[in-house]
């Protein structure tokens, strides 16, 4: 406790300015909450740099701290993200142990080929649902960080950094798909990559073993096949205004240095693609000053919707969020969520949520029925 209090009194000349940041402490941490807390710590360091007058006003050291600094630091928190909270997050899920290897921004691609990875230690799971669960965590915990920037970024004066971790979040799963070793014309760098650990190889694996009960042969045409299906599924993700609204932003500050970038539009829609431990699934959302909706449809007939509001206001000082998800796979489900966030002073505040969900599968939700939440310390700066 007293460490969270001398880390709050270092953040006090940083804040009270005009943007909510999170960070939470759940029952057992999770994607949400991870995310959430690494979008912090990340507008931390980004107040920090700008401080830095030079940084900003001269264009060849903007560019420079965007490629040398800011490009490697919003990768090393994407990776965080993925491996800590996504495989190990489902795994903590699952009960099983994991350890992780997690190297330096510049010991990493585009620098370095240095590779983070998950190492399952105890409870490796024998059932190939509950591993496909662990394979897809990585990406599915990208999706979650990005999605949660991509409403905070539309409803709030927006930082380019914030643009920046977005962009490098949701088009992780298309770098991965695309890096991947087709199986058909490189079917002996899919299975080096399947031994690596590689998490886009091993879904297909798995996922035919789910279909068939076999391990297939290497090369194998429901494989090639499924690859190949990835490839062409994965485009919607990219077709996405937000993105490219988002792409914009970053080229405006690196040429003019204008590093808050409101969204004034009344209405956006964007699009998102994932893998579940079910299939592959494609998303289209609409964000509104209101409220965020969005429908969800996914192989062999899956399909959802929901819809979100944030920082309602009830009266002074106290804001209300809330969920409300539907999903059909085949069997119906949903998830009602709820939470409340009360300022104490201009600089802070405390949160709480709660939420109750059937079993089924949510992007960044447990898959059991069960209920959940958590309780945090919203920061304003």
């Amino acid at each position: 406790m007293i460490k969270w209090v001398f880390f709050l009194a270092l953040l006090i000349p940083f804040l009270g300015d005009c943007e909510r940041y999170s960070l939470l402490f759940p029952s057992k941490l999770g994607m949400e909450e991870g995310s959430q807390d690494l979008i912090t710590a990340h507008s931390l360091g980004n107040r920090g740099f700008d401080s830095i007058s030079i940084l900003k006003e001269q264009g060849f050291l903007r560019i420079g701290k965007g490629l040398l600094l800011d490009i490697p630091m919003a990768i090393w928190i994407t990776t965080l993200q993925h491996e800590y909270f996504g495989h190990g997050g489902r795994g903590r899920e699952l009960g099983v142990t994991a350890s992780y290897r997690i190297y330096s921004p510049w010991e990493c691609w585009p620098f370095g080929n240095k590779r983070a990875y998950t190492n399952y230690e105890k409870g490796y799971p024998e059932e190939i649902e509950q591993r496909l669960f662990l394979t897809v965590g990585g990406i599915e915990s990208n999706n979650v960080l990005a999605h949660i920037l991509a409403n905070r970024i539309y409803r709030g004066d927006a930082h380019y950094g914030e643009y920046l971790l977005f962009c490098i979040n949701k088009l992780h799963i298309n770098s991965y798909i695309y890096c991947t070793p087709d199986p058909n014309s490189c079917p002996e760098g899919f299975k080096k990559e399947t031994e690596a650990g590689g998490d886009i190889a091993n879904y297909l694996i798995e996922r035919e073993v789910s279909k068939t009960g076999n391990y297939p042969e290497i090369p194998n045409q429901s494989i090639i096949e499924g690859y190949a299906k990835l490839r062409r599924q994965s485009l919607w993700n990219i077709l996405d205004p937000f993105l490219a609204l988002s792409i914009k932003v970053i080229g405006k500050y690196w040429l003019f240095g204008e590093e808050i970038s409101p969204i004034s539009l009344k209405f956006i829609p964007s699009t998102r693609f994932n893998l579940t431990p079910i299939g592959s699934e494609a998303y289209l959302d609409l964000y509104t000053r209101k409220c965020q909706v969005y429908l969800r449809y996914g192989e062999d007939n899956f399909y959802g919707g929901g819809i979100g509001i944030d920082e309602m206001p009830i009266k002074d000082g106290l804001l209300m969020e809330g969920n409300i998800d539907w999903w059909h796979q085949p069997r119906d489900g949903y998830n009602l969520e709820i939470g409340f966030t009360k300022d104490i002073a201009d600089w802070i505040g405390f949160s709480a949520k709660t939420g109750f969900k059937e079993k089924g599968y949510l992007m960044g939700k447990r898959f059991d029925q069960g209920g959940y939440g958590a309780i945090g310390i919203d920061l304003i700066f």
